[in-house]
């Protein structure tokens, strides 16, 4: 089995993100799936990109002081 999480200053970065996409779109989906985390496990950690479905951006949430 898998499990994921979000740092502490990843969700910070996310949250912060998060409002900035909502300002350029303020749209929901119906069952509120704007948001898709993608993690890719490394030998030195896990890379961790959010997308905004809503306008297509994406970011790098990795916490690189932790690497």
């Amino acid at each position: 089995m898998y499990k994921f999480e979000l740092t502490e200053s990843e969700i910070k970065k996310f949250e912060k993100w998060k409002k900035e996409m909502k300002k350029k779109d303020d749209s929901m989906p119906t069952a509120g799936e704007r948001w898709t985390f993608m993690f890719t496990p490394s030998g030195l950690g896990t890379i961790v990109w959010a997308k905004d479905e809503a306008t297509g951006e994406e970011i790098d949430l990795t916490d690189w002081d932790n690497f």
